[in-house]
């Protein structure tokens, strides 16, 4: 049997763990208050209202950003859906990188099964009664748990790289400007980390059809996300190309401001954690 740690919004220890919690942080050059303000924010970027996702960024308690965000519609509210674990699972790890407390209480975790027992809620948690149907898979959801136990054995390697403190790409304009604008970080690409940390985005950017993504998906170009660590990355030297460049992407003012921050942001981790020593 699994050895569980439940956690819920009145668990003293554990309460931080929520999207709601206050823990701000830095992620891709701007700041949220929570990651609850975090995903909202970029889902209102993905839905291509940029307004409203400057006024999310702006109210310091989740409730006012849940209200803001409302007022969201769009087609691309499936589209989403399907980015949407990768990015959550990008702002949480960022959340913990940038609290050192608070990651120390994760990796205390470790070898303990996460669960965040909200029964109201069957994405983020079980929504259901907390016993033997979560140990036994008929739960549904736990999306948090499941994140977080990634987050756990990811950031556990990243520390033994001496890589665990975060670091904005945002403070590195030459990587920008060296690396992904005149698009020489070719020793990261095709592989299955970079179309992981790419795809998404350019899924958002570039194609806007539904079906057009879906395609994309079962034809697949979009691997299921794992997290990045360093055990698979492609070796230096890795001289390979990819027909997309983020930069292009950037520039193409037609298409909506989603992703290009937080995807070279996801690109220079990887190159922190393979060429940085």
């Amino acid at each position: 049997m699994k050895t569980l740690t439940m956690f819920t919004g009145e668990t003293n220890s554990y309460c931080e763990f929520l999207n709601s919690a206050c823990t701000p942080f830095t992620y891709a050059g701007r700041n949220y208050h929570s990651v609850e303000h975090y995903l909202l924010v970029q889902k209102a970027f993905y839905l291509n209202n940029a307004e409203l996702a400057g006024k999310m960024l702006e109210v310091p308690s989740p409730e006012d950003a849940r209200y803001l965000a409302a007022m969201l519609y769009g087609s691309r509210e499936r589209l989403w859906n399907t980015v949407m674990p990768h990015v959550a699972h990008c702002g949480i790890r960022a959340k913990f990188q940038q609290h050192p407390k608070l990651y120390k209480l994760l990796r205390a975790t470790a070898g303990r099964m996460l669960v965040y027992a909200e029964r109201r809620d069957p994405f983020w948690g079980t929504g259901c009664e907390i016993g033997g149907d979560v140990l036994d898979g008929q739960c549904d959801g736990n999306l948090l748990g499941r994140v977080l136990m990634q987050v756990r054995v990811e950031l556990k390697e990243w520390e033994k790289r001496g890589a665990l403190g975060y670091d904005d790409v945002g403070d590195h304009p030459e990587f920008v400007r060296n690396r992904v604008m005149r698009y020489e970080f070719d020793q990261l690409l095709d592989n299955v980390y970079t179309r992981q940390a790419v795809w998404p985005y350019v899924m958002v950017m570039a194609f806007p059809g539904e079906a057009q993504v879906r395609n994309k998906l079962s034809s697949g170009v979009i691997e299921p996300f794992i997290p990045l660590t360093t055990a698979n990355l492609p070796a230096k030297g890795h001289n390979n190309y990819t027909n997309t460049s983020p930069s292009s992407l950037a520039l193409d003012k037609r298409r909506p401001e989603a992703g290009y921050r937080e995807m070279t942001q996801e690109l220079y981790d990887l190159y922190r954690l393979q060429f940085v020593r």
